[in-house]
């Protein structure tokens, strides 16, 4: 039965390196969210309609849409790494590092659900 424990522990060490390091870069300067103080609307039956689009969290969810970017933007090793920049000035995105990225918010996720499954049941 211990079992279960230290597996939890496993995937939410993984999860958290997976998240903090790799998809946020270790950047330590992102918007904290304060999820307690997040509102949503579960009468809201618009397609496509999430809690990030009420308008009581546009104060809590400020600069977190574009803090990725940003943060890809003012490192060179990230903007090397993510964009090419083309003869003319125009910065395109790398298809390979957005393939990698992509994998890895998949490894992350197979995290997730593994402590949202055993931790809820």
């Amino acid at each position: 039965m211990d079992q279960v424990p230290r597996l939890l522990l496993s995937e939410y060490t993984q999860a958290r390196q997976f998240l903090y390091t790799e998809l946020m870069f270790g950047v330590q300067s992102f918007p904290r969210i304060q999820a307690w103080a997040l509102q949503d609307n579960l009468d809201a039956d618009a397609f496509g309609w999430f809690w990030g689009q009420h308008r009581d969290n546009a104060d809590l969810l400020k600069g977190s849409a574009t803090a990725l970017l940003a943060a890809i933007q003012a490192s060179k090793p990230l903007r090397d790494s993510f964009l090419d920049t083309a003869d003319d000035g125009t910065k395109t995105w790398r298809q390979k590092a957005i393939d990698q990225y992509e994998s890895v918010v998949e490894e992350f996720l197979k995290r997730l659900l593994v402590l949202i499954h055993i931790a809820s049941g």
